[in-house]
């Protein structure tokens, strides 16, 4: 299961977080408009390239490992409400309660384009969440239910939007896009180029819709109610109403809402599960196979203070950023099986040990009934004890060098697993803080 690793202080409450597609980094939106880059260290999991000699140790390292502050600015002149990546990582888009959309380069902030939210009904409109479906389109959803598209490839965001809909009548809360049904299309020479999605689900108030780039919104739900404490799930096509429901907290009252979902990544090796941050602080693993919330398995970020959003990076490792911190989550299941593992070793090898010394003790007093009971007894039993013998000369120096050899490698083998768990976890356990470099 999911341990966290490291908690990440920020200088205020955090109100957007972004994870790069390919590249252990991440950007957090602040209340006071300011925006920072972090870069993660390595890990070995999740297609590192670490050498198999490394392949032990922690990916924070032994506590000595640094979270680097690539840069940080003051990006709006009031709080940065969104923040995503392009699909490529090399550019970033925000937007602030200030109005502006600003599009600069991911690896050094620098400003590239930016534009006002278009007004509603010539009355100021606040962003509520942006979402970048391919290379040259970016969607912007409002608190006022409308989604703008915009083309990258008309001035960058200098221009106005490409088309504007109005699926939701409450702000956008989220947009996730539709897979296409083709993950390559055939070009020219029989060459395969991406296929981004042409159509996305944002859901709004209370209602859900789909909505695509050439003809704007397709359809929309019907009202689910004002219903923030259950997970609702969908089938692909069947838009008019939801499937079924999950009831994340049950707690009195009604429980705490839901802040913020991810789908575990497939290659975790969890099958189809999600968590669930709530407002309470904690995080409900869900299984969408058995429509049961498991709760063994839940984590919490704060005490205080729910997880805004939640984020898989490049090497599978979970992100959560609420109030003024974020953590680093890594999946350690593997590493404290192989430590369970060790230990069940040593109790066997241990049991082995007493054993024989309990067959030699048995021999012992075999022959000393053998000596009290009659010679042909003891004659027999040195008999065979002499053809044991004959047959090990040969073999008992390999056999004694194979053994040691075995067992040093046996014991560096657990010494470096133990190791390798305990620089996971740090000097403070589970929940141990790195120092950080570049922070105010």
């Amino acid at each position: 299961m999911f341990e966290s690793v490291c908690s990440l202080p920020l200088s205020g409450d955090v109100f957007a977080q972004a994870v790069h597609p390919t590249e252990p980094l991440v950007a957090v939106g602040l209340f006071n408009g300011r925006v920072k880059c972090f870069r993660l260290p390595p890990t070995t999991g999740g297609g590192s390239s670490v050498s198999e000699d490394d392949a032990e140790t922690s990916i924070l390292s032994d506590g000595r490992a640094t979270i680097d502050t690539i840069w940080e600015t003051k990006r709006h002149k009031r709080s940065c409400r969104a923040l995503t990546y392009s699909p490529d990582g090399d550019f970033m888009f925000s937007a602030g309660s200030d109005g502006i959309v600003k599009h600069f380069s991911s690896s050094s902030g620098r400003v590239a384009s930016k534009v006002l939210v278009p007004k509603f009904a010539n009355q100021e409109d606040a962003p509520s969440i942006l979402h970048a479906i391919d290379p040259q389109h970016i969607l912007l959803g409002t608190d006022a239910g409308a989604l703008h598209i915009f083309d990258l490839r008309q001035d960058g965001l200098a221009g106005k939007a490409a088309r504007t809909s109005f699926p939701h009548t409450d702000y956008i809360s989220s947009i996730v896009p539709l897979p296409p049904k083709a993950a390559t299309e055939k070009g020219g020479g029989g060459d395969g180029a991406s296929v981004f999605p042409k159509q996305w689900v944002t859901t709004g108030g209370t209602t859900l819709a789909v909505t695509d780039i050439r003809s704007g919104t397709l359809v929309r739900s019907d009202d689910q109610e004002d219903d923030l404490l259950v997970l609702t799930m969908w089938d692909r096509g069947s838009w008019d109403d939801q499937q079924e429901r999950v009831i994340v907290d049950t707690g009195r009252g009604g429980g705490d809402s839901i802040d913020a979902v991810a789908l575990i990544p497939e290659e975790a090796g969890y099958g189809k599960k999600l968590f669930a941050a709530v407002g309470d602080g904690s995080l409900r693993l869900v299984d969408l196979i058995k429509r049961e919330v498991d709760i063994t398995a839940t984590l919490r970020h704060d005490d205080q203070e729910g997880a805004i959003a939640i984020d898989f990076d490049c090497y599978g490792r979970m992100i959560t950023a609420g109030g003024s911190i974020v953590k680093i989550w890594e999946d350690l299941t593997e590493l404290q099986i192989a430590d369970s593992d060790d230990e069940d070793e040593d109790e066997e090898d241990g049991s082995e040990s007493d054993d024989d010394d309990d067959d030699d003790d048995g021999d012992d007093d075999d022959e000393e009934e053998g000596d009290d009971s009659s010679d042909n007894g003891k004659a027999a039993k040195n008999k065979k004890k002499r053809a044991r013998e004959e047959s090990s000369d040969d073999s008992d120096d390999s056999d004694d060098d194979s053994a040691d050899e075995r067992e040093r490698e046996r014991q560096e083998k657990q010494r470096k697993r133990r190791e390798a768990i305990a620089a996971r976890l740090g000097p403070m356990g589970a929940h141990g803080v790195l120092k950080f470099d570049g922070l105010d």
